[in-house]
């Protein structure tokens, strides 16, 4: 019963971090257009946390299906 519960968390989850990734990648795009010489820092924090964001989105979700 407790993988059972354990189980439906990780969808969540999955959905959480995919979601949090999006908006990341959505943040880079934003300063990627607003010019990348006044904010490289945050062109490379955005892309970095964007990635790490979809990694555990992505493992998550397999986790949840049984894989």
């Amino acid at each position: 019963m407790l993988q059972i519960i354990f189980e439906s968390t990780y969808s969540l989850y999955s959905m959480v971090f995919i979601i949090l990734g999006l908006m990341s990648l959505g943040w880079l795009v934003v300063h990627i257009e607003a010019g990348r010489h006044q904010s490289n820092l945050k062109v490379a924090f955005a892309l970095i946390l964007g990635a790490i964001f979809i990694g555990f989105g992505i493992h998550f979700y397999l986790l949840s299906s049984g894989v």
